[in-house]
């Protein structure tokens, strides 16, 4: 689950970055759904966001190394 708190921080940092993306790991159609409703609130647009199949492994760690900047929820 990410906390409110958490997704919104994400929006602030991400809105700052012009063409930055939110890749997340897929989720079930509704959750997806909400997370985009909500990112709309932030003014952060849908097309945006990747929502990814879970990996491991060496895929795992090569899909944060593209990445320019990676943010994390606390545990």
């Amino acid at each position: 689950m990410i906390e409110p708190q958490v997704f919104e921080i994400w929006m602030d940092v991400l809105n700052t970055a012009d063409h930055s993306m939110l890749t997340l790991l897929k989720y079930s159609a509704e959750a997806e759904a909400h997370l985009k409703t909500e990112a709309k609130k932030f003014g952060f647009g849908e097309e945006r966001m990747v929502f990814m199949e879970p990996k491991t492994g060496k895929t795992y760690v090569k899909r944060r190394c593209i990445a320019d900047l990676v943010l994390d929820a606390p545990i």
